[in-house]
């Protein structure tokens, strides 16, 4: 009679992690990931690559036909994630045979992490300088500010985010004993003119003088071609309130006399500080002969910061880097006479991230291959 050994009890943390110790489920994770971006890739045709991005890329959850709930990329990489770490750590056999298998699946590891830490942490933004024209800050695609300032301090305004304004409600201003109560609000709207509706709200600027109002427009697909505006009513210590409408297209801010002061209201794209000034020297285009299609532009720029002092150019296949930002020739203007680049800035604090994993993928594939190579070798030379 045989008596087989006692089970050993399962720990929490392995009993935790059994649905993820299959290579069933790195297969099912491969597939939905798949299916996730060629879907995506044939969505963004139609509804553009940020509806495709928010959609598929940014869920957890993917609604078919608004019902029926399909895994999002998200939720896929998370499972793909936790399925090699727990066949690392549970179902590897650590020893100095499988050193290269270890270090390759540490690899993996590194890579979706690290994918993961760029998609949250990485800022999009834009820089545009017309030739002659210096900044230290880039502006947001997406967000907005209503920013106050007075005539007397024009380099200290005081922002604050559309986001958080609700209606009804009075703020602070940049100037002492004025209030800015918020009538309405409008993540996207269009201006109307005097007797002449701007139904482009993107084709021209308009000043605010020649604002009668601002109708509610529904979002963009893209939120980076939202337009909004704001009614404001602007209260001095003394005297009535002052009605004006703010609008994020118009061409300057709105002057609002206040005593021996005027302050100044705009609805204006978020800043974002750069840790160094980028001054736009010279802008070129080269067109196709015959033709005015630009074949190539580039930017002559001089970067100027706490480490560095230089000329650099940036051209359409050339980026100019700096620590943790990157920085692309993006479009241009030509306006009579006067040329203005503009520069699509990326902040990424993990760039280094896919070449580390980069690294242990390759160093673990050849360690890999060079002990079964070295095995394979003694075994045919042993007697």
């Amino acid at each position: 009679m045989t008596h087989s050994a006692p089970k050993k009890p399962l720990s929490a943390a392995r009993i935790f992690s059994s649905p993820f110790l299959s290579l069933y489920t790195t297969v099912i994770c491969l597939i939905v990931l798949c299916i996730l971006v060629l879907w995506g890739t044939l969505y963004q045709i139609d509804h553009g690559i940020y509806a495709a991005k928010t959609r598929f890329f940014s869920s957890w959850i993917v609604l078919i036909a608004g019902i029926v709930p399909f895994p999002g990329v998200l939720l896929a990489a998370a499972a793909l994630i936790l399925n090699q770490a727990a066949m690392l750590v549970f179902k590897q056999e650590w020893r100095p045979a499988k050193a290269g298998i270890i270090i390759t699946h540490l690899g993996v590891l590194v890579l979706l992490v690290g994918g993961g830490i760029v998609s949250y942490t990485a800022r999009e933004s834009f820089l545009a300088l017309w030739e002659g024209e210096t900044s230290n800050e880039s502006l947001s695609y997406h967000s907005w500010d209503l920013a106050t300032w007075t005539k007397t301090k024009p380099g200290t305004p005081w922002a604050m985010s559309l986001d958080t304004l609700r209606t009804g409600h009075a703020y602070r201003s940049a100037l002492p004993g004025a209030s800015v109560l918020v009538e309405d609000a409008y993540p996207n709207c269009v201006a109307l003119m005097r007797q002449m509706p701007l139904a482009d709200s993107s084709a021209r600027m308009p000043m605010p003088a020649a604002i009668d109002s601002i109708e509610a427009q529904s979002a963009a697909s893209d939120p980076s071609d939202n337009i909004p505006g704001v009614v404001v009513t602007v209260s001095a210590a003394a005297g009535a309130g002052t009605r004006r409408v703010v609008y994020g297209g118009a061409s300057e801010p709105v002057c609002i006399p206040c005593g021996a002061d005027t302050l100044y209201c705009a609805v204006r794209r978020k800043p974002v500080p750069l840790p160094l000034a980028l001054a736009l020297i010279k802008f070129v285009k080269e067109d196709y002969a015959g033709t005015q299609m630009a074949r190539q532009y580039r930017s002559t720029v001089r970067a100027k910061g706490s480490d560095i002092d230089r000329e650099a150019v940036i051209s359409m296949n050339k980026p100019f880097r700096y620590r943790h930002y990157t920085f692309y020739q993006s479009s241009y203007s030509q306006t009579g006479g006067r040329r203005s680049s503009t520069f699509a800035v990326v902040e990424n604090r993990g760039k280094w991230l896919p070449y580390v994993a980069g690294f242990l993928l390759a160093a673990g594939l050849l360690l890999h291959f060079c002990t079964k190579l070295i095995i394979h070798i003694r075994k045919r030379e042993a007697p």
